[in-house]
């Protein structure tokens, strides 16, 4: 819809990172039953359910809260989930506007999602390119369908 991609942005950062290392420390410290992981990923999940409600209800701010809450519980599952550059970038684009910022996937590089109010997407990502000179704003515009896979098959012969 057009309301979230007027407040939406993703910036790569250009900061390369090994996802899989964290993702790794992370599912093997779950595995092996450690109560802060676990805190960690349940307050995740959580966060997801609130930014879909939020989402749903076109609340700006408590897609944001959202946000800003999953990034809080993910930083909790390693350090290497934000590092100091990504520290800086995220204070760059909180400093410009944004009302909340999050690496995607693992963290540790790789891209930010930004959620910004409209008049703050130009002074966020002059913010953003400013701190990180190899990194620059993605196109983005969110669907809401999904993914879907397309097989070919009939999906009621599915066992």
């Amino acid at each position: 819809p057009g309301w979230v991609t007027a407040r939406l942005s993703v910036f790569y950062t250009g900061i390369t990172h090994h996802s899989g290392m964290v993702n790794w420390q992370v599912i093997r410290r779950r595995m092996e039953g450690d109560r802060v992981t676990a805190a960690g990923l349940d307050a995740i999940v959580a966060a997801a359910r609130r930014c879909r409600a939020a989402l749903l209800a076109a609340d700006e701010a408590g897609a944001g809260e959202a946000i800003a809450a999953e990034w809080a519980a993910r930083r909790t599952l390693a350090p290497e989930v934000s590092p100091p550059e990504v520290e800086r970038l995220v204070e760059a684009a909180t400093g410009a506007g944004a009302l909340a910022v999050k690496a995607c996937g693992a963290g540790g590089g790789g891209s930010l999602l930004v959620w910004h109010p409209p008049a703050a997407r130009e002074a966020v990502a002059g913010a953003l390119a400013a701190a990180a000179p190899g990194g620059r704003t993605l196109p983005v515009s969110p669907v809401s369908g999904g993914c879907q896979v397309v097989t070919g098959e009939d999906p009621s012969s599915a066992p």
